[in-house]
């Protein structure tokens, strides 16, 4: 009796295993993923703030390296997603 409670329990979960895995759409927006994929030609740093301690103001930051050229770009960014510029900076400045 064990044997067949176990036997029918493990189908179960198989079976909800399976549904849900087959009802799984994915995400809608894919960040920039763990190993990245090989196609993919801008690779973005960490964001990082620079400011002036005297007027007390701070302006979001990333660096940003193309895969093809090897060049390096500083992005400034208003908010948390509008891009406001990219300047070519020294390929030395990416050091990821």
């Amino acid at each position: 009796m064990r044997t067949l409670v176990a036997v029918v329990l493990l189908g179960v979960g198989c079976v909800a295993g399976a549904a849900s895995w087959a009802g799984w759409s994915g995400t809608a927006l894919q960040a920039q993923a763990i190993p990245m994929p090989p196609d993919t030609r801008f690779v973005v740093g960490p964001l990082e703030s620079v400011g002036n301690g005297k007027e007390q103001w701070t302006m979001p930051i990333r660096l940003m390296r193309d895969k093809r050229t090897s060049e390096c770009f500083l992005v400034t960014t208003e908010g948390s997603r509008a891009i406001s510029t990219i300047v070519k900076v020294d390929a030395g400045a990416c050091t990821f």
